[in-house]
């Protein structure tokens, strides 16, 4: 069959531009290599979610990508992608800077892009494995060939290892086209100190602060959860990628908490 589009990768990403596309009268299909769409939305912000934050702005990232955040910014905005969910049924609410929906379920915001997309007539293909994407185009799986105008590639990249899938950057680099070295992002951290597990399946306020050979690197506030193999949570997922970036330069990172972050040390020190 012959699409207009064909969205690689049904997570978040991959639905809202088969929305978009479909919106805009064309015939879209996704091709999805889990048995079920939008899986890791279920994971994001502990469940709840958190669609965007507030306020939104392209100085709040790393150097390296401000121009880029800006232009994605000015072409799609906060207000932008506010009104896109409030249109698929999810209204929000705020919490400490960070939007989430009304019912504070991540499973809400899933069924609102899964139901938008059978609404819309897109047609997904769950359980399919990218092989390969020919000039033309046609989409090449280990269920058959699928012909299209034109191609999104929506797959993300192997951050965790486990649930992002890499075929899509895979096919278009088969392609000639040339793609930048990819590290994890909004992963938690972790870390070979087993004293962490004791606290596993706790979560607490505080603040990280991302260290490089002794000096501060990034820090971020919010809700640390604590893993039996090291640390997750929001502001651990915002300090993530400089993480990456310097462990893959080969600096020592250090990752120091505060979970008293409204006490002064020497309060602490009489409590104790």
């Amino acid at each position: 069959m012959k699409y207009d589009c064909a969205v690689i990768g049904g997570g978040a990403a991959g639905m809202t531009a088969a929305v978009t596309a479909a919106r805009r009268g064309k015939r879209v299909c996704i091709i999805e290599r889990s048995d079920e769409p939008g899986k890791k939305i279920l994971r994001t912000g502990n469940g709840r979610c958190n669609i965007t934050h507030d306020p939104v702005n392209a100085d709040d990232y790393p150097d390296s990508c401000k121009s880029f955040v800006a232009e994605v910014l000015n072409g799609f905005s906060q207000a932008d992608t506010l009104e896109f969910f409030k249109n698929l049924g999810i209204y929000t609410c705020e919490r400490d800077g960070y939007v989430y929906p009304l019912s504070k379920t991540a499973l809400s915001v899933r069924n609102a892009l899964t139901d938008a997309c059978k609404e819309l007539g897109v047609e997904v293909f769950t359980g399919t494995t990218l092989e390969e994407i020919r000039e033309g185009f046609t989409i090449k799986t280990d269920g058959g060939d699928t012909s299209c105008e034109s191609v999104i590639v929506a797959t993300g990249s192997p951050a965790s290892g486990k649930s992002i899938s890499d075929e899509g950057l895979l096919a278009v680099k088969k392609m000639g086209v040339k793609t930048g070295k990819r590290l994890p992002a909004l992963v938690r951290l972790i870390s070979p100190d087993r004293t962490l597990g004791r606290a596993a399946g706790t979560r607490h306020n505080g603040e990280v602060v991302l260290e490089a050979d002794g000096k501060e690197a990034a820090r971020d506030t919010g809700e640390i959860q604590f893993c039996g193999d090291g640390i997750s949570g929001i502001p651990v997922f915002q300090v993530s990628r400089e993480a990456a970036i310097l462990l893959d330069k080969g600096r020592k990172v250090t990752a120091r908490m505060d979970l008293a972050p409204s006490l002064a040390e020497a309060d602490i020190e009489e409590y104790i």
